[in-house]
C-alpha cells in the first residue's frame, strides 16, 4: 500500500512539473510576479528539468528495490538507444569542438541536452498506458485555461500588449497579435497547443454523455486561438496532425463530425481576419525584406527566406559535416541579418552541428514513429483503449515534426511528447507480451 501511495505521489508531482514545463510556466510574467517578484526565469526551467529527473531515478530505484519487473530494454528501446547514444556523442563532440570558454560550451550543453533529459524522465516514469492517458487529460485542460488566457488578453488595446510584452511603441498589429501570454515567444503557445487540439478530438471521440460537448468547446478555444494569433506554422502541423488522425481512425460520418467540422469552419470565419491579414502582409514584404534587408519585426516576420537561403549558403555548404558551430551561428547572422535568425529548427541543427548530430536527431523522431507504428499495425496491445492513445500520440509526433520547421529554438515541449510517445511504445509491447504468455 505504501508503495501505491509513493508511486500516484510521484505521478502527480511529475505530471505538475511536466504540465510547467510544457507551458514554460516558470516564464510566464504572472508566475514570477506571483512568486518571484520579477519578470526572470532564474534558472527555474533548469530547475523543473533536474526536479523531474531525480523523481524519474528515485522512481525506477524505489520499483528495483520493492521486486517490480522494470523492463528497459524491450525491442523498442534497443531501437531507439543507438540513435540517442549517437545524439549525445556527437552533440558533445560539436559542442566542446566549436565553443570556447565554461559558458558557452556549459550553455550550448544544457541547449541540447536538457530536452533529452526531459526525454528520459517521462520515459522512466510512465509505465503504464493508464497514467499517460490520465497525463494527457491534465495536458489538455492546462491548454484550454492558457488558451482562454491568451483570448482575453486579445481583447486588449495595441498599447496594451505593447506594454505587456515590452514591445517597441512601433510595433504593428500584424505583428503584436502574433503574441500570447507575457513571457512566452511569439506564436509559442499555439504551437504547444497543436497536439492538445489533437488531445480535444480523442477526448470528444471516446467520451459519452453530455460532457464531451465541454471538450469540444475547450478544443475550439484552443484552436479559436492558434487562429487569432495568425500562427500558420501551427496550423500546417495541426492540420498534418489530423490528417494522420482521420486516416487511422476512420471515423464513419455522422452528425458529431459534421457539428465539428461546422463549429471549425465558424471558428476560421470569426478569427479569421488576423490570419489572412498576416498572409497577405507576409507576401507584400517578402520581396522587400529579400531587396532592401530586415529592417522592422513585421520585416523579421515576412523574411524567413531571407534566413533560410543565407543559412545554407553562408554556413551549412562550407561545413556540412561538422557544422559553423553553435555561437558563432547566432551571432553571425543576427548581425548580418539585423537580429534575424534562422527559424527552421532541422536549418539550424544543420548550420550549427553538421551532419553528424543532424543524422542522429533524424534517426530519433524515425525510430520514434517507426517503433510505434509497428505496435500499431501489428496489434501489439492490451486493450482498445492503449490503441487510441497510440494514434494520439503518433498524430502529435507527427504534427511536432512538422512544426520543427518553423520555431526558432529547441523547446522543451516536444520532448515531453516523445517521452510519452516512446513510454506508449514500450509500455504497449510488455503489456502485449505479458498478456500473450497468459493465453
Amino acid at each position: 500500500m505504501y508503495i501505491q501511495r509513493s508511486f500516484g505521489i510521484t505521478h502527480v508531482v511529475t505530471i505538475i512539473l511536466a504540465g510547467m514545463i510544457f507551458f514554460e510556466v516558470y516564464g510566464h510574467h504572472w508566475f514570477l510576479e506571483l512568486f518571484f517578484g520579477q519578470k526572470e526565469r532564474n534558472m527555474i526551467d533548469i530547475i523543473c528539468g533536474v526536479l523531474l529527473f531525480c523523481i524519474s531515478v528515485m522512481y525506477s530505484v524505489l520499483l528495483i528495490k520493492n521486486n517490480k519487473k522494470v523492463k528497459v530494454w524491450d525491442d523498442s528501446t534497443k531501437r531507439l538507444f543507438i540513435p540517442l547514444l549517437l545524439y549525445f556523442g556527437f552533440g558533445l563532440f560539436a559542442v566542446v569542438l566549436h565553443e570556447q570558454g565554461f559558458d558557452a560550451v556549459k550553455r550550448h550543453f544544457i541547449y541540447l541536452f536538457a530536452p533529452l533529459i526531459i526525454f528520459l524522465s517521462i520515459f522512466a516514469i510512465y509505465r503504464s498506458n493508464k497514467s499517460i492517458t490520465i497525463a494527457l487529460h491534465i495536458l489538455f485542460f492546462l491548454g484550454a485555461v492558457f488558451s482562454i488566457y491568451s483570448i482575453f488578453l486579445h481583447t486588449l488595446s495595441d498599447e496594451d500588449i505593447r506594454v505587456m510584452h515590452g514591445l517597441s511603441q512601433f510595433s504593428e498589429r500584424e505583428y503584436l497579435m502574433r503574441f500570447t501570454i507575457p513571457g512566452l515567444g511569439p506564436n509559442v503557445l499555439p504551437s504547444m497547443s497543436v497536439p492538445i487540439i489533437l488531445t480535444g478530438f480523442y477526448l470528444i471521440r471516446n467520451i459519452s454523455g453530455k460532457s464531451k460537448y465541454l471538450y469540444m468547446g475547450l478544443t475550439l478555444l484552443v484552436f479559436y486561438n492558434i487562429v487569432i494569433t495568425a500562427s500558420i506554422g501551427a496550423l500546417v502541423s495541426l492540420i498534418a496532425g489530423m490528417i494522420y488522425l482521420v486516416f487511422k481512425v476512420r471515423t464513419k460520418f455522422n452528425k458529431r463530425i459534421f457539428l465539428i467540422g461546422l463549429c471549425f469552419i465558424l471558428v476560421i470565419y470569426i478569427g479569421g481576419d488576423t490570419l489572412f491579414l498576416r498572409m497577405d502582409a507576409t507576401n507584400a514584404l517578402l520581396q522587400k525584406a529579400l531587396a532592401e534587408g530586415v529592417t522592422d519585426d513585421l520585416g523579421k516576420s515576412a523574411a524567413r527566406t531571407v534566413a533560410l537561403i543565407d543559412s545554407f549558403t553562408t554556413y551549412i555548404i562550407p561545413n556540412p559535416i561538422l557544422g559553423s558551430g553553435f555561437s558563432y551561428f547566432v551571432a553571425s547572422q543576427d548581425e548580418e541579418l539585423g537580429g534575424l535568425g534562422e527559424h527552421n529548427f532541422y536549418v539550424r541543427l544543420l548550420a550549427q552541428g553538421g551532419l553528424v548530430i543532424f543524422i542522429p536527431f533524424i534517426f530519433i523522431l524515425a525510430f520514434l514513429y517507426f517503433n510505434s507504428s509497428k505496435i500499431l499495425d501489428r496489434d501489439m496491445f492490451a486493450d482498445l483503449s492503449s490503441k487510441d492513445i497510440g494514434i494520439l500520440l503518433n498524430a502529435g509526433l507527427i504534427a511536432y515534426i512538422v512544426d520543427l520547421n518553423f520555431p526558432p529554438g529547441f523547446f522543451y515541449y516536444y520532448w515531453i511528447w516523445f517521452g510519452f510517445v516512446a513510454a506508449w511504445t514500450r509500455n504497449s509491447e510488455v503489456e502485449y507480451r505479458a498478456q500473450s504468455k497468459l493465453l
